[in-house]
């Protein structure tokens, strides 16, 4: 049988404070639902940019109970902060979820039935990254939110000239994570949304974005989020050749 990639589960966070606790159980639930059915090695990282109290309080707290990995950073920006927690990591493939963010219980379990069926058919899964298929906002603002599929027959890359088709909360091999690292945002000077310049730079690369079935995130949408400050603010996604008409 052929050996599944190894799995780091990246939690990053800085001022959730108790809301650390049901991301930290619901990547619990999602972990535990993968290996029953699949044998690999799993590990969580906990990586804190500039933490407030009581948010390192609780990840102290979790990273002594689960023994799980926990590092702190002074960052100040999301997408650093992931750079920073994924060149820490060793194993082959890194899940990445935000502090006050849920997944549902069978996220893991749908991307890695997938990598299975690719590896047991010899086919290359270096230069594939997966997204849920749907995305559940709350909290500051609600709505629900099918993501970009590629095999839609209405999918165009081109709508990426004025928006972006997922969020950076994915799965995808260590190695592409850091040949194409996350541009730290700088709303000074009008420039944010690292997730959407990361998703625009991968693909011109010939990096594939999938969708898996039935699949959510809970999204945590909270006032003083970066995201929503780029909006407020009307800052714009670092140009990249697919946001050009020529």
């Amino acid at each position: 049988m052929t050996k599944l990639p190894s799995l780091d589960v990246v939690i990053t966070a800085h001022k959730e404070g108790d809301l650390l606790l049901p991301t930290f159980i619901s990547a619990q639930d999602s972990i535990n639902r993968l290996k029953s059915d699949f044998d690999l090695d799993i590990n969580i990282v906990l990586y804190l940019d500039n933490p407030d109290s009581i948010t390192l309080s609780v990840a102290e707290e979790l990273a002594n109970k689960f023994n799980l990995n926990l590092f702190t950073g002074k960052n100040g920006d999301p997408g650093i902060s992931r750079n920073q927690a994924i060149s820490l990591c060793q194993s082959d493939y890194i899940a990445l979820l935000d502090g006050d963010d849920l997944w549902s219980e069978n996220w893991l379990h749908s991307v890695y039935s997938d990598i299975s069926v690719r590896l047991s058919h010899g086919k290359s899964i270096t230069n594939i990254v997966y997204h849920p298929e749907y995305n559940l906002i709350f909290g500051g603002h609600n709505a629900f939110v099918r993501q970009g599929n590629i095999n839609d027959s209405f999918f165009d890359t081109r709508f990426l000239r004025a928006s972006n088709y997922w969020d950076a909360l994915c799965v995808a091999p260590r190695k592409l994570l850091l040949n194409f690292p996350y541009k730290k945002n700088d709303l000074s000077k009008g420039f944010a949304h690292e997730d959407y310049h990361w998703v625009c730079v991968t693909i011109e690369n010939g990096v594939t974005h999938l969708t898996t079935e039935n699949t959510i995130h809970f999204k945590r949408r909270r006032e003083n989020s970066v995201s929503v400050i780029a909006n407020n603010q009307n800052v714009k996604c670092y140009t990249t050749g697919l946001q050009r008409y020529s």
